[in-house]
């Protein structure tokens, strides 16, 4: 029987399988390299969407909050509307500086005020005497001198009180002025030559524009402002002194009597409305001028953006009722 020729395995030489095992661990550096930049990427977009989300949530809580304050100042005019049409009608937000707090569910909290215009200071048509009077009891330096002024930026000629100022001494300070016209809001009180941002920061709160009256209404007014005037009349000097923002009848009655009453309250009002919703707040503020009848009860002379003033009572007043 024939004998089959045994082939040999060829063994190859030594180190020819080195550069396949060579480019096997390359591949594997790149793919490793790949990873990590994916991972890279992937953090970086889990950054971006964590940051779009909070961004998203901050807004959405700024809307509920901007919409709830919004809602507050629309409640409190419809409640003065009621009151104005109904005698009988108890109001819910009563007048005053002292905020109504009130709870408006998932953790959001109202608080609403309402001032009568009337208690306040009209820049337009208020007269020496009672500017001096308010003037010197907020601790203005130049009484006298800053109540001729205001009169001279107020009125419309160019004919310079005593201790005024009119044009020339407005160029001489380098400022443009005066305004010769009414003032359209209180704060134009800071562009009056001889008051700084200090004093009509002191004035501010006592006020207004609307009311067009020479005097103010003792019963409306605040007992800071009232307790300022007295200061006034008495030639007291200082600013005036922190005071309780709501007050009875008994306090009122311990007063000096004014020499500046005569003003018609329940028309021209100031609504305040602070929000509090996902740890976001908003505040609107409103000037309302109630209509005589019933086709147009109401007129808005004025709406802005507010900052904030009844923080503390808003987080604290626990028991608060909820919001109507």
């Amino acid at each position: 029987m024939p004998r089959l020729p045994l082939s040999r395995a060829t063994v190859p030489p030594p180190g020819a399988g080195a550069p396949w095992q060579h480019d096997r661990g390359f591949v594997l550096v790149i793919v490793i390299a790949v990873l990590g930049l994916l991972a890279l990427a992937a953090a970086g977009f889990a950054q971006v969407t964590r940051g779009q989300v909070r961004a998203a949530a901050s807004t959405i809580g700024s809307s509920t909050a901007q919409a709830l304050a919004d809602s507050g100042v629309q409640l409190a005019v419809l409640d003065l509307v009621r009151a104005r049409q109904d005698p009988a009608y108890r109001l819910r937000f009563a007048l005053g500086e002292k905020p109504y707090v009130c709870d408006a569910g998932d953790g959001r909290r109202l608080a609403v005020s309402i001032t009568d215009e009337a208690g306040k200071v009209d820049l337009n048509t208020a007269g020496d005497r009672l500017l001096q009077a308010l003037l010197a009891g907020v601790g203005a330096a130049a009484s006298q001198a800053t109540t001729e002024a205001i009169i001279d930026f107020r009125d419309d000629d160019n004919s310079k009180r005593p201790q005024g100022a009119e044009r020339e001494e407005y160029v001489g300070a380098g400022r443009p002025g005066p305004k010769n016209s009414a003032f359209s809001v209180v704060e134009e009180i800071e562009q009056v030559l001889g008051i700084d941002s200090a004093l009509a920061e002191r004035l501010r709160p006592h006020v207004t524009v609307y009311t067009g009256q020479p005097g103010i209404d003792t019963a409306s007014a605040t007992r800071q402002l009232l307790d300022i005037l007295a200061r006034g009349l008495n030639s007291g000097t200082g600013p005036a002194e922190p005071a309780a923002p709501d007050q009875s009848s008994e306090e009122r009655s311990t007063l000096p009597a004014m020499r500046f009453t005569g003003a018609q309250g329940r028309r021209f009002f100031a609504v305040h409305a602070e929000a509090y919703a996902d740890s976001r707040a908003f505040v609107r503020e409103a000037i309302v001028e109630l209509g005589q009848n019933r086709s147009r009860p109401y007129t808005f002379l004025r709406w802005h953006r507010g900052a904030l003033k009844y923080a503390d009572a808003a987080r604290q007043d626990a028991a608060s009722d909820p919001c109507p």
